[in-house]
């Protein structure tokens, strides 16, 4: 399997968590320092822009699964002991 075929098999999801009033702040306020300093504020808004964007945004990336593929059973013997462990743990926790 290619790289590019890895990645098309994998989901994003974007999860934005910022508030809608700071960037309309950061707007005005561009607007009016950028007049002030005759564009010289410029770069210091976009960096300012991308610094709040970058804080408050999540990505998540899944991996989806290939139905295609038949699934892989356990032997015997791993799922013994898969059961077994809860059970110690439970005893170690009293």
């Amino acid at each position: 399997m290619t790289d590019m075929e890895q990645v098309l098999k994998q989901r994003v999801r974007i999860n934005y968590k910022g508030r809608s009033g700071y960037i309309f702040s950061w707007y005005i306020q561009t607007i009016l320092l950028s007049i002030l300093t005759l564009g010289l504020y410029l770069p210091v808004a976009a960096n300012r822009l991308l610094k709040y964007l970058t804080q408050h945004t999540d990505i998540y990336m899944y991996d989806l699964v290939d139905i295609s593929e038949e699934p892989v059973e356990l032997e015997e013997d791993e799922e013994l002991e898969e059961k077994e462990e809860p059970s110690k743990q439970k005893k170690r926790r009293k």
